[in-house]
């Protein structure tokens, strides 16, 4: 059974504590504002994950992008280099030029959502 108070709690480590909710069944005491607080370190932590996405997905589109512009450059010369991991899969520049767009649009949208989240946009 679950009774809500207003009041002081003694003993139970909130004494600062001005409403509540007090399980007599397990004689816990629970401070709503704690689970504010838990939350706004759980949005912060959200945006900072959201924007390290961001940053490591736009680095490995621009290396994806380098390798694609090598891949392309040796493939003007004549010199086609020999990856294939798997019998009848060979990489080509064309598969490093698909992820990079991946990979930037990942960026992009990733960067989107920790803005919108933020209200800055």
């Amino acid at each position: 059974m679950i009774v809500a108070f207003s009041g002081k709690v003694e003993g139970a480590g909130l004494e600062s504590a001005q409403s509540g909710s007090v399980d007599t069944a397990g004689g816990r005491a629970q401070d709503s504002s704690k689970v504010t607080s838990i939350r706004k370190y759980s949005l912060f932590r959200g945006l900072a994950m959201e924007k390290q996405i961001a940053v490591v997905s736009y680095w490995l589109g621009i290396a994806c992008a380098l390798l694609t512009i090598v891949f392309r450059a040796l493939g003007a010369f004549g010199i086609w280099p020999n990856l294939v991991p798997a019998v009848g899969a060979p990489i080509t520049y064309y598969t490093f030029l698909r992820g990079g767009v991946l990979l930037f649009l990942a960026s992009i949208a990733s960067r989107q959502v920790s803005e919108w989240r933020a209200g800055k946009s």
